[in-house]
């Protein structure tokens, strides 16, 4: 639940520290105090600095080109156009552009399956309805064509194996129902700052067993 009076670019500021390690950690902690105070700064100081334009042309070609694989559902093809997508920021295509080329890339047999749910008109629709007709076909196909490797796992599983997993279960079970329970009393507001370069809204809890 978002808190009351906390926007949307708030709460992502005050993440956005804890995402971060090494060179990028560094980085930000080098900025001038203050320099950050929308999301959209924060994303346009980050992605010049780390993210090229070689790197952008590159994941580019890989949208603009991609296809689904012969051993691939629907789901996994769509699963990886995804996070192709969101791997590339920079990409400057249309929501509707996108689904142009994630279409073209089909093999003929789920081409044909979506032309049928959408009666041929799935570059016509709004993205967001396109996208919801396609993540429900995609849902469907990984419930009807599992993976030889999701099937090779579970014949693995022994009897033995099954059931001790359910014993420690069990445990863990016993062991919170008989443990002392925490519980939330109440939470403060204040202005707190992250870091130097970030001032964000915070919320302290207040805790009593």
């Amino acid at each position: 639940m978002k808190p009351y009076g906390v926007s949307e670019d708030q709460i992502k500021l005050r993440a956005f520290p804890f995402s971060l390690a090494d060179v990028a950690k560094d980085w930000l902690f080098y900025l001038p105090s203050n320099s950050v105070t929308t999301w959209a700064d924060m994303t346009r100081l980050f992605l010049d600095r780390f993210f090229s334009a070689a790197k952008a042309s590159e994941l580019r070609r890989s949208i603009l080109g991609i296809r689904q694989k012969d051993n691939k559902s629907l789901y996994d093809y769509w699963e990886r156009f995804k996070k192709l997508c969101a791997s590339c920021p920079q990409h400057g295509l249309t929501e509707q552009t996108l689904l142009q080329y994630f279409y073209e890339g089909l093999l003929p047999l789920e081409m044909k399956m979506i032309d049928a749910a959408s009666g041929g008109e799935l570059v016509n629709m709004t993205p967001t309805v396109a996208r919801n007709l396609i993540s429900t076909m995609a849902a469907n196909s990984q419930q009807f064509h599992p993976t030889n490797e999701h099937t090779r796992r579970v014949n693995e599983i022994s009897t033995v194996s099954l059931e001790n997993k359910i014993d420690k279960l069990a445990d863990i079970v016993q062991s919170l129902v008989a443990g002392k329970q925490v519980h939330l009393k109440h939470v403060e507001y204040a202005q707190c700052q992250i870091i130097p370069q970030i001032v964000v809204p915070c919320y302290k809890m207040i805790m009593h067993k």
